[in-house]
Parts: structure tokens; sequence; C-alpha cells
């Protein structure tokens, strides 16, 4: 995925958040370097991959691989979404699309998106009831979305970002402690199944969503 000015912006915003900064890149094939109190706590590959330093400690380490998974996963959404065909709305693109509900996605700048699910008319002409969400609230707005839209009526199952947040940092954690011991990393691949088997549901109702939105552009 292309390393922009707005993913690197929207990496130190949320990395802040946590405490973190995110050192200026001078290349931009250049690892992205996360410290805590001037400290390099990770190095941040083009393609998300993230490397540790083996002189830091690790459970602070792995506090940023959640966040840089849904940083990647926000900015590729945004990428690869069209314009809204609304006039109104047309600083807005379409990420998803189902049952006549739409969430979209705006960049406000400063590190921040802006979130919003939508109901359309009939005629597909103009939008209602908007239900907003900021300061990149990525994981509110898909379970917003997911609600409006119908698609949580198939599945009993709650929490979907958490899951997520939680399965990422597993998967992360799992690949790049190599001084993990035999029964931890057993407990964690008991614990990515069990997700596993509770999230793929909703991640094919998502996957469902962007087909349709794919229909209509």
């Amino acid at each position: 995925m292309e390393n922009n000015k707005r993913l690197q912006d929207v990496l130190r915003c949320q990395l802040a958040k946590a405490g973190f900064t995110l050192d200026s890149q001078t290349n931009p094939d250049e690892a992205f370097v996360v410290s805590y109190h001037d400290q390099p706590t990770a190095f941040i590959q083009e393609d998300g991959f993230i490397l540790y330093p083996a002189d830091r400690p690790k459970e602070l380490a792995f506090r940023v691989a959640p966040i840089v998974s849904q940083v990647w996963e926000m900015e590729r959404a945004y990428q690869e979404a069209p314009p809204m065909n609304v006039h109104s709305v047309s600083e807005y693109r379409k990420l998803l699309e189902y049952n006549r509900h739409v969430l979209a996605a705006r960049y406000d700048g400063e590190g921040e998106f802006r979130f919003v699910t939508w109901e359309i008319n009939a005629e597909r002409t103009g939008l209602a009831l908007g239900h907003y969400f900021y300061q990149n609230e990525y994981g509110k707005a898909k379970e917003d979305f997911l609600s409006r839209s119908g698609l949580a009526e198939k599945t009993t199952f709650i929490g979907p970002h958490e899951l997520s947040v939680i399965r990422a940092a597993l998967l992360y954690r799992g690949a790049q402690d190599r001084d993990m011991g035999v029964e931890e990393r057993e407990d964690i691949d008991r614990l990515l199944h069990q997700i596993d088997a509770r999230l793929l549901p909703i991640d094919e109702l998502l996957l469902e969503a962007e087909k349709e939105a794919d229909r209509e552009r």
C-alpha cells in the first residue's frame, strides 16, 4: 500500500493517543519509527509488518500492533473507495453499501478521518439520518453500519471491532515473539481459533456489502 502523507499523519495521530510518537521519515522507503519516551519501540515497514528492538519491553511494543492494523485498514479502504454519487456529499467516499444504507468516509486533515452512515432514498438521489463518527472512530462506524443495514441481524455475535483488534494483536505477537514458550503459543493459537469462529461470519457479511458496493460503482 502506498505510504502517503495521509497514512503517516493518521498513524501519528492514533499512536499519540496511546502515548507513542512517530518519527518523521526522511525517505519514503524507510520504516516508520515508533518511540516511547524518546526510545525506539517499533519499526513499521511499508506493508505494515512490525519489527521490535530486542532491548525494549515487549508488552509495550505489542500495544502498537492493533493501532497499526486499524490505520492500515482505514487507509486501504479509503484509497479503494469511489466518491459518493450524491452531489451534496461528494467530498465523502463510499466504503460500503447494503440494503439502502451506506458507510462513507471523509478525510478532515490533521490525521483524522470522519465516518458516517446514511440511509439512501429509493431514487438514490438523497441521504438521510446520518450518524457521524469523528477522530478515526472506524470500529464504531462499522458496527453502526452493520446494525443499521440489517447485516447484524444475520448473526448474534457482538463486538466485531474489539475481536478484530484482539486478533491482530495475537497474530503479531505469535509471528514476532521468538521468546514465547510452547504453552503460551498453544494458548494464543487456541484463542485465535475461538476468535476466528466468531469473527469470520461477520467478515463474510462485510464482504457481502463490499461486493454490493462494487456492483453499484
